[in-house]
């Protein structure tokens, strides 16, 4: 019988460098997932919305979706990897060597902590209470309970973006008003809502309240109580 080939030094020492980065491919695998995560709520909006429902009701459920599958997979990130590794460390038992699995297990370890301090950091979020202020709004709106004002509105609005979506969907705006005590509060408008205020009813903040009131435009809100998502808006006649 002819004697087997050996392997080449060169080939031995590219097949333990991929092995000794395995657990930094797996980790790169576990981020993508994280990363993909963030993209739920977008997929979701890209859904027809169903009669009846509203925008501000097919925004929050799409961003609890998505804010949900992104804690999970922060939270699961570490068992996620230590699954993986102990595949990668049962191969590199097998094929690999001494000095390959010495490099293997520390970019395990840097990478793991680096996980486990993300799944600690989520966790310390409470991200728990920002679910339970997801489901109120939603309930508060499926019942058509939400809270209702007329208020005048800054003429200022700044784009912004909700909890677990990272895309900026609706415009910030002040309001005020006799019903908030003449404070200002910040409402959130979702941009499928399709509201644009008038521009010569905006408050105008160098007269007093009487002069705004003849004057100003008021607005009927409706908008839910934990994250100020105006879910309708129409002038008030004057």
């Amino acid at each position: 019988m002819a004697p087997k080939e050996k392997k080449k030094p060169e080939t031995e020492g590219q097949a333990g460098l991929v092995l000794a980065l395995s657990p930094l491919f797996a980790a790169m695998g576990c981020l993508v997932l994280m990363l993909l995560s963030g993209a739920v709520p977008s997929l979701l909006l890209l859904r027809p919305t169903p009669a009846g429902t509203s925008a501000a009701l097919a925004l929050l459920r799409a961003c609890r979706t998505g804010h949900l599958a992104a804690v999970a997979l922060r939270v699961a990130s570490p068992v996620l990897y230590l699954l993986s590794l102990v595949w990668i460390f049962r191969v590199i038992h097998r094929r690999g060597s001494r000095e390959t699995l010495a490099g293997a297990m520390a970019i395990a370890s840097s990478v793991l902590l680096f996980f486990a301090v993300v799944a600690v950091t989520t966790l310390k979020d409470d991200p728990f209470t920002l679910q339970d202020q997801f489901k109120e709004d939603i309930r508060q709106l499926e019942a058509g309970l939400e809270e209702r004002s007329q208020l005048f509105l800054y003429p200022v609005g700044a784009p912004d973006s909700m909890p677990g979506l990272e895309d900026r969907v609706l415009t910030r705006r002040r309001a005020i008003g006799p019903d908030t005590g003449w404070r200002w509060f910040s409402l959130a408008f979702p941009d499928a809502l399709d509201f644009s205020p008038e521009p010569e009813g905006f408050f105008d903040e160098t007269r007093d309240p009487q002069w705004n009131l003849e004057h100003g435009q008021l607005y009927e809100l409706a908008y839910t109580s934990n994250f100020h998502l105006v879910a309708s808006a129409a002038p008030v006649a004057r």
